[in-house]
C-alpha cells in the first residue's frame, strides 16, 4: 500500500513564513550595504577623472580654470559670443569631450537656439546616489528679467543687456524629455567673505562690497577664482605651498546644479558649480585674527543639514550650503591637487576643511590660520 504524503501543517507554514521573513530581513540590508558601497567607489572614481582632466589642463595651461572664464571670443554682440562658462566647460578637450567644447567656443552658438548642443547631460558628472536622477518639467521663460531661471550668468547678462531683444515668452526649456546637464561634483572656490568683521582685510572699511569679495579671491585662499573680473588670481600647482596633497581640487556637492552654471562673485549661480570656506571657525584664533561674526552651523560642515535644500536647477544655492556633501553615509568623495583621491569624513573640523581647501594657509584669511594640519586630522 501506498501512504499518503501529508501536507505541511498550518503551524509548520507558518514557521516557513517566519525563517523566509528573517533571512530575507538579514539579505536586503547586505545587498543595500554593497549597493551603497559600489556607488560610493564609482563615485570616486568619477571625481578622480574629474581630478585628472583638471591636472592634464593645468599642466598644459600652468594654471587652473577659473570658475567663471570667457570662451568664444569675439568683437561680435551676437548671443554665442564671449559666453561666461564655469571650470567644467574648461576642462572638457580634456575630458574626452573636444567636440563639446568646440561647440561652447562657437561665437554662432547660442544659449537659446543651440542650447541642446551646448549643455548635454554628461555621463560621470553625477553620481548614483544623488537624489536627481529624473527629468525636470517644462519651465516657460515668462519674458520678466526677474523670473528667469538662472541656467547661466551670461544668459542672464545678454537678456539685461536693452540693445538685445527680449527673449520670446513662449520658449520652452529644452529638458522637458531629458535629463538637465546636472552634477554631483564641484570645485574649490576658496574664500566667501560673507558677514565678515571689520579688519579681515586691510582697509576694509574703505572697500566696497565688490571689492571685498574680489579681494577674497587670492591663490592663498582657494585655487578656482573669477578670471574674468580678476585675471590676477591664476592659480597652479606651484601655488600649493602646503602641498597638492593636502589642498582639495574638487568634491562633492548634493547641492550643486548644472555644470554648465557659473556667475559673479556676488551672485548665487557662482555657488552652483563650487564649494567655499565661510569666516568661522573651531579652532583658536590666529594672531591679529578678528573674532568671527557669524557662529558655526552644522550646515557649513560636511554633510551638515544635508536635506536644507532639495536640488532644483531653477533655485539658486545659498552659500551656507556651498559645501562638500553627499549622500553617501558618514562624509564625502573629493580629490586632491596631487591627483589622489579620498573619502573624506564629515566628523573633521571646520578649521581643518578651511585648511584642506586653502593652498597656504599662512598667507590665507583663515581665522585660525596659524592651525598646525597633520594628517591624524583627516585622514582614518
Amino acid at each position: 500500500m501506498h501512504r499518503r504524503r501529508r501536507g505541511m501543517t498550518l503551524v509548520e507554514l507558518l514557521v516557513v513564513i517566519t525563517i523566509l521573513g528573517i533571512m530575507a530581513g538579514l539579505l536586503i540590508p547586505a545587498i543595500g550595504m554593497v549597493t551603497s558601497a559600489a556607488r560610493k567607489s564609482a563615485c570616486l572614481a568619477n571625481v578622480t577623472n574629474l581630478g585628472k582632466a583638471v591636472m592634464q589642463y593645468e599642466s598644459i595651461k600652468r594654471q587652473y580654470p577659473g570658475y567663471r572664464s570667457l570662451v568664444a571670443r569675439s568683437n561680435n554682440t551676437g548671443l554665442g559670443a564671449n559666453k561666461n562658462v564655469s571650470w567644467t566647460v574648461k576642462i572638457l578637450p580634456y575630458y574626452d569631450q573636444e567636440a563639446l567644447y568646440d561647440n561652447w567656443d562657437n561665437p554662432s552658438l547660442d544659449y537659446v537656439n543651440h542650447i541642446d548642443q551646448l549643455a548635454p547631460s554628461l555621463n560621470g558628472l553625477t553620481c548614483a546616489e544623488d537624489p536627481t536622477t529624473e527629468p525636470i518639467p517644462d519651465v516657460m521663460i515668462d519674458g520678466n528679467t526677474n523670473n528667469i531661471p538662472d541656467i547661466f550668468e551670461g544668459l542672464i547678462d545678454v537678456h539685461n543687456n536693452s540693445n538685445l531683444p527680449v527673449y520670446d515668452p513662449s520658449f520652452v526649456m529644452p529638458w522637458a524629455n531629458d535629463l538637465p546637464p546636472y552634477t554631483s561634483y564641484t570645485a574649490n572656490a576658496g574664500f566667501h567673505p560673507t558677514g565678515i568683521p571689520n579688519g579681515v582685510f586691510v582697509n576694509q572699511s574703505n572697500m566696497s562690497a565688490g571689492q571685498i569679495l574680489l579681494a577674497a579671491q587670492t591663490r592663498a585662499n582657494g585655487i578656482f577664482h573669477d578670471l574674468i573680473a580678476k585675471p590676477d588670481a591664476k592659480t597652479s600647482l606651484k601655488d600649493m605651498v602646503d602641498g597638492g596633497g593636502q589642498t582639495i581640487l574638487l568634491g562633492e556637492n548634493v547641492q550643486s546644479t548644472l555644470w554648465t552654471v557659473t556667475g559673479t562673485a556676488d551672485s548665487l549661480n557662482r555657488f552652483a558649480s563650487t564649494f567655499v570656506w565661510l569666516y568661522s571657525t573651531d579652532k583658536p584664533l590666529g594672531s591679529g585674527r578678528p573674532v568671527p561674526s557669524i557662529v558655526m552651523r552644522p550646515r557649513f560642515t560636511i554633510n551638515g543639514d544635508i536635506d536644507f535644500l532639495v536640488k532644483n536647477p531653477f533655485a539658486p544655492t545659498p552659500v551656507d550650503v556651498a559645501r562638500l556633501s553627499s549622500m553617501h553615509q558618514g562624509g564625502a568623495n573629493v580629490v586632491y591637487a596631487d591627483g589622489h583621491s579620498q573619502f573624506l569624513s564629515q566628523d573633521i573640523d571646520y578649521a581643518v576643511l578651511q585648511s584642506l581647501m586653502t593652498p597656504d594657509n599662512g598667507r590665507s584669511h583663515m581665522p585660525s590660520y596659524s592651525y598646525q594640519l597633520s594628517s591624524g586630522d583627516y585622514v582614518e
